[in-house]
């Protein structure tokens, strides 16, 4: 018998599942594969997930499913399955543009504002090497 469930099912279920993936994985893979992943409902035995990319939902079906999976399961009291699904909206609209964030925004009021954030300049430029020194791009003004 299937019952769906309120949001609020899949936002405590997925909050249990950062949880267990805080424990078993890098901060940096927190991040980068599921800061921008939001849950969107418990509909039986389905936890469904809009991440902002086919990117992202292929690495998470990839390398993180079987986590994802564990932990929702065990956070419901009962197998799930996950249904991952795109929503472009969730998408950081000033990486989407090109732009760096304004580390302006973030200065609280009597501190010193941090340094510009530097242009891409759209071209790479190699430096040749010399005496013994790494090859390197030289791409940002």
């Amino acid at each position: 018998m299937a019952h769906a469930f309120s949001d609020r099912s899949a936002v405590a279920t997925w909050d249990d599942v950062l949880e267990r993936a805080r424990d078993e994985l890098p901060e940096t893979t927190l991040v980068m594969w599921f800061s921008d992943v939001r849950p969107t409902s418990v509909d039986g035995d389905v936890l469904t997930l809009a991440v902002p990319s086919q990117f992202v939902k292929e690495r998470l079906q990839h390398h993180h499913l079987a986590l994802i999976e564990d932990a929702a399961a065990a956070s419901a009291g009962r197998p799930l399955k996950v249904d991952l699904v795109i929503d472009e909206s969730l998408r950081h609209a000033s990486f989407d543009e090109g732009l760096a964030p304004d580390p302006a925004a973030d200065t609280a009021p009597g501190s010193t504002p941090a340094p510009p954030a530097r242009k891409w300049t759209g071209a790479s430029t190699w430096v040749p090497p010399c005496s013994g020194r790494r090859r390197r791009f030289a791409s940002y003004q």
